[in-house]
């Protein structure tokens, strides 16, 4: 390989680097965003939900694929298909569904 050549392939190689290492930032800023937003929402709803039992509010946020752990803190998860609409043990329905 040429001394040209070669500079061009090492000058690609690094360039395609640099690409890599700005799609990965991009990347964990978008996640740190996504997980901002979700924590926010599960916020909100709880603070909506304080008024009812807590088995309530907590199959309230399961019906939306939202967890408690042990730490009181959330953990998202994939809502169940079909599930949006289930009354509670109570009769209430989950926010923003119709009766």
């Amino acid at each position: 390989m040429s001394g040209s050549r070669f500079e061009a392939a090492f000058n690609a190689v690094v360039q395609a680097k640099h690409n890599l290492l700005a799609a990965r930032d991009l990347l964990q800023n978008q996640r740190q965003l996504v997980t901002e937003q979700i924590s926010a929402l599960v916020r909100e709803l709880r603070y909506k939900l304080a008024s009812h039992p807590f088995a309530c509010q907590r199959e309230i946020m399961r019906t939306y694929g939202l967890r408690f752990d042990a730490d009181g803190k959330d953990e998202t998860g994939d809502a169940p298909a079909g599930n949006m609409a289930l009354t509670t043990q109570t009769g209430a329905r989950p926010l923003g569904v119709a009766a």
